[in-house]
């Protein structure tokens, strides 16, 4: 359908924009800010290796937290499979029931991460089309996960970028794919 081709197309060019902006403040954080300020003495790079622990932390806590509720509604898990289920945590939701999807999300492992972003339904039958519940929980996530990538790509900190990049790539993608279907009057193969 055309409509889905010009969407990609669009988001073929939206990506390429978001890998050439991701390099381009990757290398200014580092040359601008950690080449002189933090490479210089050894306890500045311990010190910068503390500071990311907690900013991402507090980052990874607080923002599904406050997020909850407001930009996006808590999810009613299905089973009671689900509830006793570790994969799920009700931060910010008021009932016991429910589960908060960008925490889902955010407190998986980067390999459930890749299948939840990428797969519309699991092995074990958990529909990650209901989990990763809207627009706004993907594209949260997208801006939560690769702004910190950007920051700690290049710090003392051996995380590697393939794997992230392909997680962001996945949430951007997702979202794009939740846009799509309210963008295509007929509805849209994206997702």
């Amino acid at each position: 359908n055309t409509v889905d081709l010009r969407l990609c197309m669009l988001l073929g060019v939206v990506c390429g924009v978001f890998g050439a902006g991701f390099n381009n403040l990757n290398v200014y954080v580092n040359q601008k800010f950690r080449k002189p300020y933090i490479n210089e003495r050894n306890w500045t790079k311990f010190t910068e290796i503390c500071i990311i622990t907690v900013v991402v932390s507090l980052l990874f806590f607080t923002v599904p937290y406050l997020l909850a509720g407001v930009l996006f509604e808590c999810q009613t898990l299905q089973t009671h499979k689900d509830i006793e289920s570790t994969l799920f945590t009700n931060l910010g939701c008021p009932k016991e029931e429910e589960y908060n999807p960008l925490a889902h999300l955010v407190f998986s492992g980067l390999e459930d991460q890749v299948k939840m972003l990428f797969r519309q339904q699991s092995e074990s039958g958990v529909d990650f089309g209901s989990t990763m519940a809207s627009f706004t929980t993907t594209f949260c996530f997208f801006l939560l996960f690769t702004g910190l990538a950007v920051f700690i790509a290049g710090s003392h900190v051996a995380t590697g970028l393939f794997i992230p990049l392909i997680v962001a790539g996945a949430a951007l993608g997702r979202s794009f794919g939740f846009c799509s279907i309210l963008l295509s009057p007929e509805g849209s193969s994206l997702i």
